[in-house]
C-alpha cells in the first residue's frame, strides 16, 4: 500500500466514527424534542365532525351502496385521541394513543405485527429523524401513515394522517393538533 492510499483509508477509518456520533446525537436531540404527553388543541366531537368532513371529500364520489360501507370503515379507524404519549428508551419508541394499544417498534428498526384494540393486525413501520416522527400501517385493506411534526417550540404537535386504499378513489387527508402537556 502506498502512502497516499494509506492516508485516504486512514482518513476515512477516522471520519466514519464521527459521521455515527453525529447521527447518534441527532437521534438523542429527536427523542428528547418528541418524549411527552400531548392533548389534543380539540373536544373529541370537533375532531370527528372535522375527519368526517374529509371522508365526504372522499367517499362522495364512490357509488351509493360503496359509499355507505366505505364511510363506516373509515369513521372506525379515524377515532380521534385525545392524549398521546410518546416514549422512548434505548433503541425502543412507543407512540400510544390513549384509545388503543401502544405502538412499539424498534427506533428506525424493521416493521413487526402490531394488534388495535379491536384484534386488527397490521405491519407496523416507525422512524424518527430530526424532526419528525413516521407511523406506517399496512393490511391487506391498504395504508395509514401517520406523521408528526412539532411547532411553536415543540410544544405543539401536528398529525397529518393519509389513508390509502385500492377501494377508494383518492386518498383521505386530514391533520390533528396536540399540545404539550
Amino acid at each position: 500500500m502506498n502512502y497516499k492510499t494509506m492516508l485516504t483509508v486512514l482518513a476515512v477509518a477516522l471520519a466514519f466514527p464521527t459521521v455515527a456520533s453525529a447521527d447518534d446525537a441527532e437521534l438523542e436531540s429527536a427523542k428528547e424534542k418528541f418524549a411527552g404527553e400531548f392533548q389534543a388543541e380539540a373536544d373529541r366531537a370537533t375532531e370527528r365532525e372535522r375527519i368526517d368532513v374529509a371522508i365526504e371529500r372522499v367517499v362522495s364520489e364512490m357509488s351509493r351502496v360503496r359509499r355507505r360501507f366505505a364511510r363506516s370503515s373509515l369513521e372506525d379507524s379515524t377515532t380521534p385521541c385525545e392524549t398521546f404519549k410518546i416514549r422512548f428508551s434505548s433503541d425502543v419508541m412507543q407512540i400510544h394513543c390513549t384509545t388503543n394499544e401502544p405502538a412499539r417498534t424498534h427506533i428506525n428498526g424493521p416493521r413487526v405485527r402490531w394488534t388495535n384494540n379491536e384484534g386488527e393486525e397490521f405491519a407496523l413501520e416507525q422512524k424518527l429523524e430530526a424532526n419528525r416522527m413516521t407511523q406506517r400501517f399496512e393490511s391487506e385493506d391498504g395504508a395509514r401513515i401517520n406523521e408528526y411534526t412539532l411547532r411553536e417550540g415543540g410544544d405543539v404537535l401536528v398529525k397529518s394522517v393519509t389513508i390509502t386504499s385500492d377501494r377508494l378513489p383518492k386518498d383521505l387527508t386530514y391533520s390533528r393538533t396536540f399540545r404539550r402537556q
